[in-house]
């Protein structure tokens, strides 16, 4: 088996509400999709999702 792609998508969420924080609301949640693939065919996805309050 060997890694045949590498792909990394930038995603945003968006929050049903808001999402309050100690120092900010926020309305949008921005995120990271990595997602990995085989000759074999297997796909691997992994997301991060970071907090990145709007200044």
């Amino acid at each position: 088996m060997k890694l045949t792609g590498i792909n990394v998508y930038s995603v945003k969420l968006p929050v049903v509400g808001t999402y309050k924080m100690a120092t900010s609301t926020m309305s949008l949640l921005e995120s990271v999709v990595v997602e990995l693939v085989t000759d074999d065919g297997i796909v691997g996805r992994k997301e991060r999702c970071f907090y990145s309050p709007r200044q």
